[in-house]
């Protein structure tokens, strides 16, 4: 028979857990609120991406094969065509001209230009610049650095953006090639990209990028379709008519960079693409540097 200790027991709530149980649970469901969040907010931004890519693609493939067809007639035959290369810069005087600018003006193809276009620099790069002779150089400072997101990591992906599309302006030649400030080209790169180019009849080429993502540690990366792209920015090479795909600086908000975002827009437009399964640029760390990308140390906070 139950007496009225053990009946009382028995009626008794469950026993509150102590404060250090409870936070931990508190701190538990609050991870799995955040992931359900995180879950939901990712389905809402890949549908937006899909939307947003679909359609601009969709108005820019009404318009490629005029423009198409007006460049295959006037370069198609070309053996020697003018290649524009464009770097765009912020601060980094001693990278342009000790590493990428040398590397472009030492290409095996001789004939081409480069346009260099300055995010509002205030260190000596307009200075030095002005020193250098070579007659197929040409620089452009913008009057004050773009506007780009607070956030490091979305700043990354879009800054550049707008002095890259005054580059794309500015470019003269049948193609173009994109180099980094602070990247490097193997000196055939241009001439491997447009061979490779042509013998395929393709618009647009990359191909891979050796980058070293800390001290002594190198990767290899690069590959991909239109569709699902993974070109290292320093080795695309287009057919001029293809400047129409801007580097939007708003792309961030789709979770994308300027670069990859581009290229997107031209998969879906329906443009001729692929990579070369080649190394042709070099990415080392930057001096004082001993991470990549956006966590780079030399980047703003």
């Amino acid at each position: 028979m139950t007496g009225p200790t053990s009946l009382a027991r028995a009626v008794e709530p469950a026993q509150a857990p102590s404060g250090g149980t409870e936070s931990r649970l508190i701190r538990a469901a609050l991870r799995r609120s955040r992931r359900a969040g995180e879950r939901v907010a990712n389905g809402a931004l890949e549908v937006r991406r899909a939307v947003a890519l679909r359609t601009q693609g969709w108005w820019a493939r009404a318009a490629l094969g005029r423009v198409r067809e007006a460049w295959e007639r006037e370069h198609a035959g070309e053996s020697e065509p003018l290649v524009s290369v464009t770097i765009a810069t912020w601060n980094r005087a001693e990278l342009l001209l000790g590493t990428s600018l040398p590397s472009a003006l030492s290409q095996s193809h001789a004939r081409l230009e480069v346009v260099v276009v300055g995010d509002g620099c205030t260190d000596d790069t307009a200075l030095r610049m002005r020193g250098i002779r070579d007659p197929r150089v040409r620089y452009i400072d913008l009057p004050r650095r773009s506007a780009y997101p607070a956030e490091r990591r979305l700043r990354h992906m879009v800054a550049g953006a707008v002095p890259m599309n005054v580059a794309l302006d500015e470019a003269r030649g049948a193609w173009i090639a994109h180099l980094d400030d602070d990247d490097a080209w193997t000196p055939d790169h241009l001439a491997t990209m447009l061979e490779f180019a042509r013998r395929r009849n393709l618009e647009v080429v990359w191909a891979r990028a050796v980058q070293e993502i800390e001290p002594g540690t190198w990767a290899v990366w690069g590959g991909g379709t239109l569709r699902d792209v993974y070109a290292p920015h320093s080795t695309l090479v287009m057919r001029s008519y293809l400047r129409s795909f801007r580097y939007d600086p708003e792309s961030w908000r789709l979770g994308l960079g300027a670069d990859w975002h581009m290229l997107l827009r031209m998969g879906f437009a329906g443009v001729r693409g692929a990579c070369l399964d080649q190394v042709t640029v070099h990415a080392p760390l930057r001096p004082g540097t001993t991470r990549h990308l956006w966590q780079a140390e030399d980047r703003e906070p």
